[in-house]
């Protein structure tokens, strides 16, 4: 399950960023070239991931639509559980992140910063959702 992940995540995050820009697009500064999608990369991972992590649109959609129209005592307590957690989930977010600060490093030697930041921020998220939102298997 990881190795599957993680492969399509590099892929998707890394390799298809760099392989969409043209090569004459890589250091500039219109909306097209290489680094502004590395830094909406760095964005999304530390601002809308954690922040989409945090509302659960589908915990809530649970809770509030669907328990109320179970049909019994026990279906309407299924819908109570909290979110699903995955270690292999957490680990490929890891090395992307890692993955995306090493391969775009020569062009932007600051996205280690950045890169440490996400992290942090990747970690206390975990942290609280585990101890508060997720559930145990």
């Amino acid at each position: 399950l990881y190795i599957n992940i993680a492969l399509f995540r590099w892929i998707n995050t890394v390799i298809v960023t760099d392989l969409t820009t043209p090569f004459l697009a890589k250091l500039g500064v219109e909306t097209f070239d290489m680094m502004n999608s590395v830094n909406a990369l760095l964005i999304s991972e530390m601002v809308y991931s954690p922040i989409l992590k945090f509302l659960d649109i589908g915990g809530i959609i649970q809770r509030h639509y669907h328990a109320p129209r179970a049909k019994t005592q026990e279906l309407m307590h299924d819908n109570f559980h909290g979110g699903y957690y995955s270690m292999a989930e957490r680990y490929t977010d890891f090395t992307k992140v890692l993955l995306l600060c090493i391969f775009y490093s020569p062009y932007y030697p600051i996205i280690f910063f950045f890169g440490v930041g996400i992290l942090f921020v990747q970690f206390w998220t975990d942290k609280i959702l585990l101890m508060r939102a997720w559930q145990t298997n």
